[in-house]
């Protein structure tokens, strides 16, 4: 049985909480619920929260008020409430503890430590600490404990594929290879660059895109690719902490999805920050011209595809690069349809593959979520 510390409740936080009864079913319960307002926790004697309780704060109301009109006495409200997380997850059990990070915090990097420190688990679909530049030696510790299965990424690079774990078998498997990665890890910029390859303009493709729910509210999000660049950063880490190396090593080179269209023009990019959806999709008008060249520039045979690279090896470190590239149309990638993610992985003449598979939504996070608590739970 495990009990669940959940911080972050939106919508994928929210979308867990509904899974509640069919968590039960496998014996694991949520013990806590946390978002920035404050900390949710039963003080019955029965324990943790039963599937019905943890339904109710499936809102996405702020936790704290919600939590008080129904009646929870359990409550730390406040900026407190991250102090309390690690604190709660302190208190004695009979049964192991689960912290779930679905928040999109770098600051979780502590409680996340601390949980670890204090020999309890980790499942995290929250990439920013262990992508960010800050507290590399926090960094370090946690993904040499990803390696050895107390840290669950599995939802961090593309949902549920399972990219994390088949990197990590192939690194057991072949250590002393040489590595190269290469994804597709944007449902949203692989959506947008098969409408392109159809013949749409840039315009139309982000407007379709917009009108589905695959982007960001803020696209640029989305096209500026630091999400990318942020799961190739994962999984160049991942290498080097196998090898023993620090992450200081992994050099990360970004480029945005826009970068390769408007690349040595005077056109700013930044006045697309700010903008909403459907502003987003009419102010992309402008760059309609500009993707236009680049699709008729792409060789033949070739198809746009958002790229990240991964080259590593212990002797010669680690090199991520993302950016908008031209791919064989025959290739694997050049075949990825819609909105799915795919990662291939080459360590020497070996190949594996994470995917294909949609690579965001709350179903497939979720279910990585569930995969990893399950994996913890086998865990001797």
């Amino acid at each position: 049985m495990v009990n669940i510390v959940l911080v972050g409740k939106g919508t994928i936080g929210t979308g867990l909480l509904l899974r509640a009864h069919e968590l039960a079913e496998q014996g694991h319960f949520f013990s806590g619920v946390a978002d920035t307002s404050g900390l949710a926790f039963p003080l019955h004697e029965g324990g943790p929260y039963t599937p019905d309780e943890a339904m109710q704060l499936a809102d996405q109301k702020p936790l704290y008020p919600l939590a008080m009109a129904l009646g929870h006495t359990g409550v730390v409200v406040g900026p407190r409430s991250l102090d309390a997380v690690a604190t709660h997850l302190l208190q004695p059990t009979s049964f192991d503890h689960v912290l779930v990070d679905t928040t999109p915090s770098a600051d979780m990097i502590a409680v996340q430590t601390q949980a670890i420190a204090n020999g309890r688990y980790v499942v995290s679909v929250n990439k920013k600490p262990y992508a960010n530049g800050d507290a590399r030696h926090s960094v370090d510790y946690l993904l040499s404990n990803a390696l050895d299965g107390r840290v669950q990424l599995r939802g961090t690079v593309g949902a549920n594929i399972g990219a994390p774990e088949t990197l990590m078998q192939a690194l057991r498997e072949h250590p002393d290879d040489r590595f190269v990665i290469q994804g597709c890890l944007s449902g949203t910029l692989g959506y947008v660059c098969n409408q392109l390859q159809q013949g749409k303009v840039f315009s139309e493709a982000v407007e379709s895109a917009v009108a589905l729910g695959y982007t960001e509210p803020r696209p640029f999000d989305d096209f500026s690719g630091l999400d990318v660049a942020r799961k190739a950063t994962i999984l160049g880490r991942l290498c080097a902490r196998h090898w023993g190396l620090p992450i200081s090593v992994v050099q990360v080179q970004h480029d945005s999805f826009l970068d390769a269209a408007v690349h040595g023009t005077d056109y700013d990019a930044r006045v697309l920050e700010d903008l909403d959806g459907p502003a987003f999709a009419g102010a992309s008008r402008g760059l309609d011209g500009y993707f236009a060249d680049f699709m008729a520039a792409l060789p033949e045979g070739h198809v746009p595809r958002y790229i990240a690279r991964v080259s590593a090896s212990r002797d010669a470190g680690v090199h991520v690069s993302v950016g908008l590239v031209a791919v064989t149309a025959e290739r694997c990638l050049g075949k990825l349809d819609g909105s799915d993610n795919l990662v291939t992985i080459t360590a020497g003449s070996h190949e594996y593959a994470a995917g294909p598979g949609p690579g965001a939504g709350v179903k497939p996070t979720t279910d990585a979520i569930i995969y990893g608590i399950d994996a913890l739970a086998a865990k001797p």
